[in-house]
Protein backbone atom coordinates (compact mmCIF):
# COMPACT_ATOMS: atom_id res chain seq x y z
CA UNK A 1 0.00 0.00 0.00
CA UNK A 2 1.50 3.56 -1.17
CA UNK A 3 3.51 4.70 -3.94
CA UNK A 4 5.72 7.38 -2.37
CA UNK A 5 9.81 5.86 -1.82
CA UNK A 6 8.97 3.57 0.67
CA UNK A 7 6.42 1.62 -1.33
CA UNK A 8 8.79 1.99 -4.36
CA UNK A 9 12.01 0.47 -2.10
CA UNK A 10 9.51 -2.36 -0.92
CA UNK A 11 8.32 -3.04 -4.52
CA UNK A 12 11.24 -3.43 -6.18
CA UNK A 13 12.91 -5.71 -3.67
CA UNK A 14 10.36 -7.75 -3.57
CA UNK A 15 10.15 -7.97 -7.29
CA UNK A 16 13.55 -8.56 -7.32
CA UNK A 17 12.83 -11.06 -4.91
CA UNK A 18 9.84 -12.56 -7.08
CA UNK A 19 6.93 -11.87 -5.73
CA UNK A 20 3.46 -11.28 -7.48
CA UNK A 21 3.12 -7.68 -6.31
CA UNK A 22 -0.55 -6.06 -6.56
CA UNK A 23 -0.23 -2.05 -5.21
CA UNK A 24 -2.73 0.02 -3.58
CA UNK A 25 -2.79 3.61 -2.80
CA UNK A 26 -4.74 6.88 -2.15
CA UNK A 27 -3.54 8.48 -5.83
CA UNK A 28 -4.43 5.45 -8.34
CA UNK A 29 -2.67 7.88 -11.28
CA UNK A 30 0.67 7.24 -8.91
CA UNK A 31 -0.01 3.91 -8.47
CA UNK A 32 -0.35 2.56 -11.67
CA UNK A 33 2.66 4.77 -12.45
CA UNK A 34 5.53 2.48 -10.31
CA UNK A 35 2.93 -0.55 -11.20
CA UNK A 36 4.01 -0.10 -14.66
CA UNK A 37 7.93 0.14 -13.30
CA UNK A 38 8.06 -2.42 -11.38
CA UNK A 39 5.57 -5.58 -12.82
CA UNK A 40 2.97 -4.93 -10.53
CA UNK A 41 -0.79 -5.47 -10.97
CA UNK A 42 -2.28 -1.86 -9.83
CA UNK A 43 -5.85 -1.78 -8.10
CA UNK A 44 -8.06 1.25 -6.46
CA UNK A 45 -8.80 1.14 -3.35
CA UNK A 46 -12.10 0.14 -3.64
CA UNK A 47 -11.13 -3.29 -5.48
CA UNK A 48 -9.51 -4.80 -2.44
CA UNK A 49 -13.01 -5.68 -1.57
CA UNK A 50 -12.97 -10.02 -1.65
CA UNK A 51 -9.31 -10.25 -2.25
CA UNK A 52 -6.99 -11.87 0.42
CA UNK A 53 -2.82 -11.41 -0.10
CA UNK A 54 -0.30 -13.84 1.82
CA UNK A 55 1.07 -10.36 3.27
CA UNK A 56 0.52 -6.57 2.79
CA UNK A 57 2.87 -4.00 3.36
CA UNK A 58 1.72 -0.45 4.41
CA UNK A 59 4.10 2.65 3.19
CA UNK A 60 1.79 5.29 3.56
CA UNK A 61 1.83 7.55 6.03
CA UNK A 62 -1.78 6.58 7.63
CA UNK A 63 -1.33 5.85 11.66
CA UNK A 64 1.97 7.91 11.38
CA UNK A 65 2.62 10.37 14.52
CA UNK A 66 0.98 12.60 14.94
CA UNK A 67 -2.53 11.08 13.04
CA UNK A 68 -2.28 8.04 15.34
CA UNK A 69 -5.94 7.10 14.81
CA UNK A 70 -5.63 6.51 10.75
CA UNK A 71 -5.66 3.33 9.20
CA UNK A 72 -5.40 2.47 5.87
CA UNK A 73 -8.17 -0.20 6.73
CA UNK A 74 -11.62 0.34 7.67
CA UNK A 75 -12.59 -3.38 8.19
CA UNK A 76 -11.18 -6.29 7.93
CA UNK A 77 -6.83 -6.46 6.72
CA UNK A 78 -6.61 -9.04 3.37
CA UNK A 79 -3.65 -10.91 4.62
CA UNK A 80 -2.17 -13.14 6.60
CA UNK A 81 1.10 -11.10 7.41
CA UNK A 82 0.63 -7.10 8.22
CA UNK A 83 4.32 -5.53 7.75
CA UNK A 84 3.62 -1.60 8.40
CA UNK A 85 7.05 0.20 7.90
CA UNK A 86 5.77 3.27 9.75
CA UNK A 87 7.71 3.01 12.99
CA UNK A 88 6.57 6.15 15.38
CA UNK A 89 4.00 4.99 17.00
CA UNK A 90 5.78 1.57 17.61
CA UNK A 91 2.12 0.06 17.37
CA UNK A 92 0.06 1.54 14.72
CA UNK A 93 -3.68 1.50 14.61
CA UNK A 94 -3.51 -0.60 11.91
CA UNK A 95 -0.86 -3.24 13.33
CA UNK A 96 -3.52 -2.95 16.84
CA UNK A 97 -6.38 -4.04 14.06
CA UNK A 98 -4.06 -6.87 12.60
CA UNK A 99 -3.41 -8.64 16.02
CA UNK A 100 -7.27 -8.18 16.92
CA UNK A 101 -7.92 -10.02 13.78
CA UNK A 102 -5.62 -12.61 14.47
CA UNK A 103 -2.58 -11.62 11.76
CA UNK A 104 0.94 -11.97 11.83
CA UNK A 105 2.35 -8.14 12.12
CA UNK A 106 5.59 -6.97 11.57
CA UNK A 107 6.36 -3.29 13.61
CA UNK A 108 7.92 -1.00 11.46
CA UNK A 109 10.86 -0.91 14.07
CA UNK A 110 12.17 -4.00 11.92
CA UNK A 111 12.50 -2.07 8.84
CA UNK A 112 14.43 0.86 10.58
CA UNK A 113 16.68 -1.12 12.48
CA UNK A 114 17.34 -3.35 9.36
CA UNK A 115 18.21 -0.94 7.32
CA UNK A 116 20.45 0.99 10.30
CA UNK A 117 22.48 -2.39 10.72
CA UNK A 118 23.21 -2.62 6.86
CA UNK A 119 24.19 1.08 6.37
CA UNK A 120 26.96 0.46 9.90
CA UNK A 121 28.19 -2.46 8.24
CA UNK A 122 28.40 -0.82 4.79
CA UNK A 123 30.01 2.24 6.50
CA UNK A 124 32.17 0.92 8.77
CA UNK A 125 32.69 -2.68 7.54
CA UNK A 126 32.15 -4.02 10.72
CA UNK A 127 28.79 -5.89 12.05
CA UNK A 128 26.76 -3.42 14.15
CA UNK A 129 25.68 -3.82 17.49
CA UNK A 130 21.53 -4.56 16.27
CA UNK A 131 20.71 -4.82 20.05
CA UNK A 132 21.85 -1.75 21.16
CA UNK A 133 20.23 -0.58 17.96
CA UNK A 134 17.14 -1.54 18.84
CA UNK A 135 17.12 -0.76 22.65
CA UNK A 136 18.50 3.07 21.78
CA UNK A 137 14.98 2.95 19.31
CA UNK A 138 12.56 1.77 21.31
CA UNK A 139 13.61 4.21 23.97
CA UNK A 140 13.36 7.41 21.79
CA UNK A 141 10.27 6.09 20.93
CA UNK A 142 8.75 5.80 24.40
CA UNK A 143 9.89 9.73 24.90
CA UNK A 144 8.60 11.10 22.27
Amino acid sequence: MGNGGAARSAAFALSDAGARITLVGRNIDRVRALSKICGADAIARDQLNGRHYDAVVHATPLGMFPHVGDCFFEGDIPADVVFDLVYNPAETMLLRRAKDQGKIVIPGLEMFIEQAVRQFEIWTGDSAPRAVMLKAAAEALEHK
